[in-house]
């Protein structure tokens, strides 16, 4: 994969990766996989995410980048959340997936310095795949041990590994306890809690299932990234893009470059942590969310504030409600207010709405 042969060359040949970081970059993307593997996301097109992945790691941070880029991808490629992922698996029929035996087999070993070999384990189903189930089966399971058997025959809670598979067959969950090779007597830790039960019911296969799905949520770690990290790296491409454009590209004229002119260094009075970035139409101001988009127009600026219109303080009543308006010609932000400058008599009143979403935004 190009992305893990990225991040390898940032831990061999940068020095930026250490070997924990370049062996938590890989299990992070190992999880990524099987969680929505197991979620039923889409995962035919990995190797095009992967790719656009790799196109996005930082040599000099690439950890936090990749953990970023994985944040920052859209709701079809999501990094499926704790939540999903143990619903999933509690529910779904693990059986039918194609990593079934890899689910299992990680279940067992994956937090023990002692290892089992589970190669030529098979996977079993406690209560019995047989349509026909014997009496004792029918008797334990109730009346409605048709519909039991079909919705909780292959969830995770119902299934292990044994080397037995032949010899349980379609015993009794008694025998299949205390026979020879029985789960009283099997060394794999995916059994202990099967051998300790009376029964085997949907309640025993319903606390299984959620016990395995809650170490599974720490074998497949979730993707943890602080906010204000993705937010620095957005706030530093929008720079990268900015930088292809100036002022002098936008189009203004006499009248809209004056008042424009006058205004710029008042917002960046506002705050030394202001940004100040460029596009093809208009000039955007960030903290590190949108703060203010200016829009020259004939004669005047259009001011596109970050600020809930019923929020907005305004004894000028000159802004007016965003949401009102179908469309706002160029504008790139989606903002609450909405002001037309004309004047430069006006720009205390636009200062005085800056000064409002500045706050909102640094809050």
């Amino acid at each position: 994969s190009p992305l893990v042969l990225k991040l390898y060359d940032c831990y061999s040949r940068a020095k930026t990766l250490s070997v924990n970081d370049f062996v938590t970059a890989v299990e992070l993307l190992e999880s990524y996989v099987f969680r929505r593997s197991v979620c039923a996301m889409q995962t035919r097109s990995l190797a095009q995410i992967f790719a656009s992945l790799a196109y996005r790691i930082r040599e000099d941070a690439p950890l936090l980048s990749l953990k970023v880029a994985l944040h920052r991808q859209g709701k079809k490629r999501r990094f499926p959340s704790d939540v999903e992922f143990r619903e999933a698996l509690e529910t779904r029929d693990v059986y039918d997936m194609r990593n079934c035996h890899y689910l299992l087999d990680r279940l067992e070993n994956a937090s023990s310095k002692e290892k089992i070999n589970t190669e030529r384990f098979t996977i079993e189903h406690v209560m019995p795949q047989n349509e026909s189930l014997a009496d004792d089966w029918q008797a334990m399971l109730g009346e409605d041990w048709q519909n039991v058997q079909q919705l909780w025959l292959h969830r995770l809670g119902n299934l292990t590994l044994t080397g037995y598979n032949p010899e349980y067959s379609d015993r009794s969950f008694a025998d299949k306890k205390t026979m020879a090779g029985g789960f009283k007597d099997s060394p794999l830790r995916l059994n202990r809690f099967i051998s300790e039960q009376d029964r085997w019911t949907t309640t025993e296969i319903g606390e299984r299932g959620r016990q395995l799905a809650k170490k599974a949520v720490t074998i497949w770690p979730a993707l943890t990234v602080a906010s204000e990290a993705v937010r620095k790296i957005e706030l530093e491409e929008r720079k990268t893009q900015a930088a292809r454009y100036s002022l002098d590209d936008l189009e203004f004229d006499h009248d809209s470059r004056a008042l424009f002119d006058a205004l710029r260094p008042r917002i960046k009075e506002l705050g030394d942590d202001i940004v100040e970035l460029c596009g093809a139409k208009t000039v955007t101001y960030r903290v590190y969310d949108f703060l203010l988009e200016i829009i020259p127009r004939k004669y005047h600026l259009m001011l596109n504030f970050n600020l809930d219109y019923e929020d907005c303080d305004d004894p000028s009543q000159s802004a007016s409600d965003a949401t009102e308006w179908a469309f706002v010609v160029h504008a790139t932000e989606n903002g609450g207010v909405l002001f037309g400058l004309w004047s430069s008599s006006q720009l205390d009143a636009a200062i005085h709405i800056a000064r409002q979403a500045y706050e909102k935004v640094s809050e």
